[in-house]
């Protein structure tokens, strides 16, 4: 029987053997790295090391970065340009009388409201890249409750085959297709619930700190502006005579004396189509008398879809040649070439060109090796 003591006599031998076998281990591998001359050595470099140089400040990478916050756009470098925009929006506010001062109710929420800022790229005519500073009054509209600050919300969105449809009818009749956008849609809807807003930073009366803002139309950012903006579209386009088309509520129809007029919206941008240029005119003049509209000229991006139009072919007989390709002729430059067989001499005459050339082509590997006699085919 073996005691404790011959037990960790017996242990501390087998760390010994350890120890020794891993010495031999580390040793022969630094001989081989010594010695050997094909494998790489691991060697440092002296030099002493320095931190980079930065030529330049640090800078962001992207290019007018737009403020967060107030507090930030007031302060910022660009601050002269976020409170022209400001002042602009409060403009087109103050203009379409979007609300009035009143005391605050005892039992109906009171909601902030929180700028948005934006930068956009614009193209001039000239081709020149330019910026604008945009910025927008939101009605924090997430706070509100359904059921208790609104009922039912909806959106004037086109469906996206009814845009698709409205390009092909326009290059197949040879129509006009222009663009409109609305400035400050939301602002025109008028509301027929009590929505109470805080006075907005920036913008606070020194006479009446402590009134809050009634809305008297819809706001950007409230749950109900789409809705009320679509209602108020609607009953103009139906007093100029248009006629809603019922698979798509934002569809509408009007003819008149011969002329064929289509308006599709989509939220606050208006596609306009007529079969002449002064019934379009017509509908652009009173859309700029009743709201703040931005004239684009001819459509050119329509939703992500580029749209060229070729003068060549605005005949319906040459579209339907630009469909059918190389049956009816061949598309060159925007044009329709008839076709080389069928120019002078009817079918008979293509025909018979064809034989000629057919006859005159030379014979292939397999019909010349083909006896005297026998048919090649």
């Amino acid at each position: 029987m073996r005691s404790a003591s011959d037990g960790e006599a017996v242990d501390a031998d087998n760390d010994d053997k350890d120890d020794k076998e891993y010495d031999g281990s580390d040793k022969s591998a630094d001989d081989n790295q010594g010695s050997g001359g094909s494998q790489d050595t691991l060697r440092r470099s002296g030099r002493a090391r320095r931190p980079p140089v930065e030529y330049w400040p640090p800078v962001s990478l992207v290019a007018h970065e737009a403020p967060t916050t107030y507090v930030q756009a007031v302060q910022g470098q660009e601050s002269s340009k976020w409170q022209i925009a400001m002042d602009e929006e409060m403009g087109a506010i103050r203009k379409n009388k979007t609300w009035r001062f009143t005391d605050r109710p005892a039992s109906r929420r009171v909601l902030k409201s929180k700028w948005v800022y934006k930068v956009k790229n614009e193209v001039e005519k000239n081709r020149n890249n330019t910026s604008r500073h945009k910025a927008r009054l939101c009605f924090m509209g997430n706070r509100q409750i359904k059921g208790l600050d609104f009922n039912e919300t909806f959106a004037p969105v086109a469906e996206f085959t009814t845009i698709r449809c409205i390009p092909a009818m326009t290059a197949a009749n040879g129509w006009g297709l222009h663009q409109m956008d609305v400035k400050t849609a939301f602002l025109n809807g008028d509301l027929d619930e009590e929505v109470y807003m805080e006075q907005p930073d920036g913008f606070v009366d020194p006479m009446y700190p402590e009134k809050v803002c009634r809305l008297l139309q819809a706001l950007y950012g409230l749950k109900k502006a789409p809705k009320m903006w679509y209602a108020k579209l609607d009953d103009f386009l139906k007093s100029q005579g248009f006629d809603n088309i019922d698979p798509d509520p934002c569809l509408y129809l009007l003819m008149d004396d011969g002329e064929i007029i289509i308006v599709l919206v989509y939220v606050d941008h208006l596609l306009l189509v007529a079969s002449s240029l002064a019934a379009i005119y017509k509908i652009k003049d009173a859309l700029h008398k009743s709201f703040e509209m931005k004239d684009l000229g001819e459509a050119k991006v329509i939703l992500g879809l580029e749209i060229r139009r070729y003068k060549a072919l605005r005949h319906p007989q040459a579209v339907a040649g630009h469909v059918r390709g190389a049956s009816a002729g061949e598309v060159r430059d925007g044009g329709v070439q008839p076709d080389r067989n069928a120019a002078g001499g009817g079918p008979a005459a293509g025909q018979g060109r064809r034989e000629r050339r057919r006859a005159a082509r030379p014979r292939s590997r397999r019909q010349s090796n083909v006896p005297d006699g026998r048919d090649a085919s």
